[in-house]
């Protein structure tokens, strides 16, 4: 049996660590409560890693959450831009074309009134 007394741990019987005979057990049962206490602190202890590794593992998943996010954002928002600067692109396109439709009516009217003998101002 292996018990630990006074920070040491030995394979001596309990009643060979106690002073007084008829307390065979007294040193036994101190031993016994501390390394239970040392148990339940490890156990304590190991259970606070675990949870605060949790809580970690938490906090990283919603920093990764929170990225995605942000980079959805900015994809919407550059896809906005694109969209609008296609519009703009389209709109100018639009304006050019018209100007060069109104362009080459006029030039049509011009001839056309030339034909007709009148005079274009």
């Amino acid at each position: 049996m292996l018990t630990q007394v006074a920070g040491r741990v030995s394979g001596h019987h309990a009643h060979q660590h106690c002073e007084r005979p008829g307390q065979e057990d007294c040193k036994f049962n101190l031993s016994l409560r501390d390394l239970m206490s040392k148990k339940e602190k490890e156990e304590r202890r190991k259970e606070e890693e675990e949870e605060e590794e949790e809580e970690e593992e938490e906090e990283e998943e919603e920093e990764e959450e929170e990225e995605e996010e942000e980079e959805e954002e900015e994809e919407e928002e550059e896809e906005e831009e694109e969209e609008e600067e296609e519009e703009e692109r389209g709109r100018g396109r639009g304006e050019e074309e018209e100007e060069e439709e109104e362009e080459e009516e006029e030039e049509e009217e011009k001839k056309t009134l030339r034909k007709d003998g009148q005079n274009v101002i």
